[in-house]
């Protein structure tokens, strides 16, 4: 299945990689001494600026059909070259592989597992080679694949660069994949350490879109009302989706069947969420239960006057130990026979927190995510959706767990399996 993203970073991600001599740093000089076959390597990159990138519409001076089979020829001969070599040469495996990425962008053949298959064997026989991992990474960030392809660029990082050593040209391209995976903050913040290894006063001579990526975190506005869809991103991740709200520092999962009404942000600098969960009895009586998240940025109170202020409301609130949680959320069981007597009567749970201001926000609150896809197939093109970053200081955090007793045990997991999955700054 095919996903290509364009278009300004697509090319921009090409261009990074072909903006040297040897891209991907392939050691051409390390290629079989055939006069013939350099003269055709040399061909094909005279139009190497056309094919290293997807485009709707070909425009340029040689057709589409004859730079197919111009690389198709030059693979063919380089695959040739391969399974005649006695002892397997890295830069003519990456210049194989380079060939199939540029096939894949002219959408000659099924070339994406192939590609996928060739650079993942090519970097588990090289572990300390970064470059078919990058090539990978890259070539998945074409793809629309930017899982994969943030998660290749962390294994360089995190198993190939162990000594220090850092190549700019790799982190230049993360930092366009991560921003096209939607994660602006991480993009700025490697963009940041790149141009201070390299003593550059502007970042944006480390990484071009620096601006672009900067104009999606603007500076909240204090004490103005926004509607909740200035402020609440609908998006899609590996493993499920939800809504990223950066002004509050938040991700909330969002399982397919439930329901969910946001709510806007008020002068007071609190907004929240609903979300309604399907449910059903033992005795099979459909009954929703809701999960209610509220924020309160730049609290006016202190938080003990909030937890205080929030328990009132129930008569019976008996602390409650969570775990498995990834901070000291204070929570409460909560019971109410006299609510929902039809169900049993109320039982569920409140729990507060709160956040001081993070040392770069919303990095914790940021993974790899796309847009909502449905069932699109073809080209999915890259969105510039700007927003805000947090709000400075403190925030507090109310979660309430709605139910009775007739599915407590059903919205209890619910409930402590959701907030296992909420991300907070």
């Amino acid at each position: 299945m095919k996903k290509t993203i364009a278009f300004a970073l697509a090319l921009f991600l090409a261009v990074a990689a072909a903006g040297f001599a040897q891209p991907y740093h392939i050691d051409f000089g390390n290629l079989p001494p055939d006069q013939a076959f350099r003269r055709r390597v040399e061909d094909f990159f005279k139009i190497y600026k056309y094919v290293n990138h997807w485009t709707p519409e070909w425009k340029y001076e040689i057709s589409k059909e004859k730079a197919v089979g111009i690389m198709e020829a030059l693979l063919k001969e380089t695959g040739d070259k391969i399974a005649a070599s006695p002892e397997e040469n890295i830069d003519l495996a990456l210049f194989h592989s380079l060939l199939r990425t540029c096939l894949y962008n002219l959408d000659a053949g099924n070339q994406y597992n192939i590609v996928s298959s060739e650079l993942a064997d090519l970097s588990a026989r090289h572990p300390a080679d970064y470059r078919p991992s990058w090539m990978l990474g890259a070539f998945y960030s074409h793809a629309g694949n930017c899982f994969d392809a943030i998660r290749r660029y962390h294994y360089i990082f995190e198993k190939v660069f162990t000594d220090g050593r850092m190549s700019t040209d790799v982190v230049e391209d993360y930092c366009a994949a991560a921003l096209m995976a939607l994660m602006p903050v991480r993009c700025l913040h490697m963009a940041d350490q790149l141009a201070a290894v390299n003593n550059a006063a502007d970042p944006t001579e480390a990484f071009p879109l620096y601006n672009q990526a900067k104009a999606q975190l603007k500076t909240p506005p204090v004490g103005t009302a926004l509607p909740y869809d200035k402020v609440f991103l609908a998006l899609e991740r590996e493993h499920g989706a939800g809504f990223l709200c950066r002004l509050f520092g938040a991700w909330l999962p969002v399982k397919e069947e439930w329901s969910v009404k946001p709510l806007a942000v008020t002068e007071k600098g609190s907004g929240g969420m609903i979300m309604t969960v399907p449910l059903t009895s033992e005795k099979g009586r459909h009954i929703d239960v809701t999960i209610l998240t509220l924020f309160q940025a730049q609290p006016r109170e202190s938080f003990d006057e909030f937890l205080k202020k929030n328990l009132k409301r129930f008569k019976n609130a008996i602390p409650f130990q969570a775990g498995n949680l990834d901070w000291p959320l204070q929570v409460y069981e909560i019971r109410d026979s006299e609510t929902y007597r039809e169900n049993g009567g109320a039982h569920g749970f409140v729990a507060m927190l709160k956040r001081a201001e993070p040392k770069i926000k919303g990095l914790a609150v940021e993974h790899p995510s796309h847009f909502p896809r449905g069932d699109k197939t073809g080209a999915v093109y890259y969105q510039d959706k700007g927003g805000y970053t947090r709000f400075d200081g403190d925030m507090y955090y109310y979660f309430l767990l709605d139910s009775c007793e007739a599915v407590f045990d059903q919205s209890k997991a619910a409930f402590f399996e959701w907030l296992e999955g909420v991300l907070l700054d």
